[in-house]
């Protein structure tokens, strides 16, 4: 009995077994289909594994270490955290200019090179380019609590090469170094050079803002708020002094009057003599016979003696009396009587003279000491506003030279090295295997894929035959089950028929290939980089 009879009369589908039995009997009519599904997926699988060109990744660990001085002690300039630095530096490092200048120092891309824009080699350049961040627990120094902090970083190059892979990673990694010191020594300067300027201008401002008080303490030197007291004293004794002056003045007023009176009751022609007859001296006997007694006395004591110094004394004196006498036009009176009251009289006439002279002055003075306390309150005003103005302007230099000396501090820790800085812990090195493709992963899946594939088309050829096969499928069609079951009797197949099926799948088959090869030469690489892929692998 053959298949089909087997299917209608020897065989119930209905039993336990049905089920699976009618899933081989799908797999042995499907199996031709099922094959050719199963090896074209299992080809293009087996296709990517073998060509699918390998990558490998070169990379370096560059380890942030902290500043060498305690911040205590100096305190950078730079504050911002390590992985804000990081990607900065990486959007200085991959500038344009840097990824086309690598890209043509080691001719990379080649084959690609020509059919490629600019932007389009950058970015395939910024794509090859791996940057992870290396994080750790640490303890927090301010807080005490633990948080994440980026200690590290790891930069690689993705080449086809292993050794290109390599060189251009050691390149970029080089970029990195060089880019975080000079962004650090440029932003130290920075901070210094603007200090130092703003310093500066502080600097000119407070000099100003000085002269300017000078200028009005100079000009206000009287009225200054704390000079109030003294001005109220020095009014206070210029008005005692001036009243002083006045009595003063009344008494050599009253003095001049009695001399004048005496002067009137004397002759100035009329020698005076003693209670005892003899004749008064004058004025210039007087000063002849003092120069004779010094004269003896020169010749018995020396210059230091006290006569001799005595002597020069009273001759000095009385030659101070003579010119006066000569000045006030007495010279040619002869009464010394009248003489000594004309001195007198000439003497309290300028004592008084200048006594009013100076009370003009104390009265100007008291007048300015007035003016002063009643202008004192507005020039305090000012005087308090334009110092507050120098010290604030003051503190604030202060704290600016405070500021630039920090900065100045913060640039010689980054020249010298000492602040935090990149140490290069792990220098790219020529990678040994590559990190992709996973081959084993391709034949896994591409094996997954076949029978998935062959499973999947087996199910759609089921699902769109509408023939009926077996006793269940007739019994759910008819609703009940047949009372007889007639043999199936296959015709016998002619020659031509068996060639027309044998031709049809082998025209599959070829089908099938031509398929798998123009995939792989679209999708994966074009067949003439496989074949010299291949030539060069079969000749090493």
């Amino acid at each position: 009995m053959n298949a089909a009879s087997e299917t209608f009369g020897g065989t119930d589908d209905s039993s336990p077994g049905g089920g699976i039995t009618a899933m081989l009997e799908a797999v042995r009519r499907r199996a031709l289909p099922m094959g050719i599904a199963f090896g074209a997926v299992l080809a293009v699988a087996l296709l990517l594994a073998t060509f699918w060109p390998a990558t490998y990744l070169a990379t370096g660990t560059i380890l942030i270490e902290q500043q060498e001085i305690p911040q205590d002690f100096v305190r950078s300039s730079v504050s911002s955290f390590a992985d804000e630095r990081v990607q900065v530096i990486s959007q200085r490092v991959m500038t344009s200019a840097n990824l086309l200048g690598i890209i043509e120092k080691f001719k990379l891309y080649g084959d690609d090179r020509g059919g490629m824009t600019r932007e389009k080699l950058v970015q395939r350049m910024r794509d090859d380019i791996k940057l992870e961040m290396i994080s750790a627990d640490v303890l927090d120094p301010r807080g005490g609590g633990a948080k994440k902090a980026t200690i590290a970083f790891s930069v690689g190059f993705e080449s086809t090469s292993p050794e290109l892979a390599a060189r251009v990673a050691n390149d970029i990694v080089s970029l990195y170094l060089s880019e975080n010191l000079e962004a650090r020594l440029q932003q130290v300067k920075g901070s210094a050079d603007f200090l130092a300027s703003e310093a500066e201008k502080m600097r000119v401002r407070v000099a100003e803002l000085e002269q300017r008080l000078a200028e009005f303490k100079q000009k206000n030197y009287d009225k200054l708020p704390e000079l109030g007291a003294a001005n109220l004293l020095s009014g206070a004794n210029a008005a005692q002094e001036l009243r002083d002056t006045d009595m003063r003045i009344r008494a050599l007023e009253q003095q001049i009057e009695y001399l004048d009176a005496q002067l009137a009751q004397v002759d100035p022609n009329t020698l005076a003599v003693s209670g005892t007859g003899e004749r008064l001296m004058g004025t210039a006997d007087r000063l002849k016979v003092l120069r004779m007694e010094l004269s003896t006395a020169q010749s018995n004591y020396t210059d230091k003696h006290p006569i001799v110094i005595g002597l020069k004394q009273e001759i000095a004196e009385v030659e101070s009396t003579l010119a006066e006498e000569r000045a006030g036009g007495n010279s040619g009176s002869d009464n010394p009587a009248y003489i000594q009251l004309t001195a007198q009289r000439r003497s309290a006439a300028s004592e008084r003279d200048a006594l009013r002279g100076q009370r003009g002055l104390l009265q100007a003075n008291i007048v300015r000491f007035q003016r002063a306390q009643a202008e004192m309150p507005a020039v305090e005003r000012d005087y308090v506003a334009l110092v507050r103005e120098v010290q604030g302007e003051q503190a604030k230099y202060n704290e600016l030279r405070q500021k630039q000396l920090s900065a100045e501090l913060s640039q010689n820790l980054e020249t010298e090295q000492k602040g935090e800085r990149f140490s290069l812990i792990e220098p790219p090195v020529q990678p040994q295997e590559p990190i992709s493709p996973n081959r084993k992963a391709i034949l896994a899946l591409g094996l997954l894929f076949a029978m998935g594939a062959a499973v999947g088309l087996m199910a759609l050829f089921e699902a769109v035959d509408t023939r009926v096969r077996g006793r269940r499928e007739l019994m759910t069609l008819v609703g009940v089950p047949p009372l007889a079951i007639i043999p199936w009797v296959a015709p016998e197949i002619d020659q031509q028929t068996r060639r027309k099926a044998r031709l049809l799948f082998a025209a599959g088959t070829v089908g099938s290939a031509v398929a798998v090869v123009l995939l792989v030469h679209l999708l994966v690489r074009p067949l003439d980089v496989l074949w010299a892929v291949l030539l060069r692998r079969l000749g090493g």
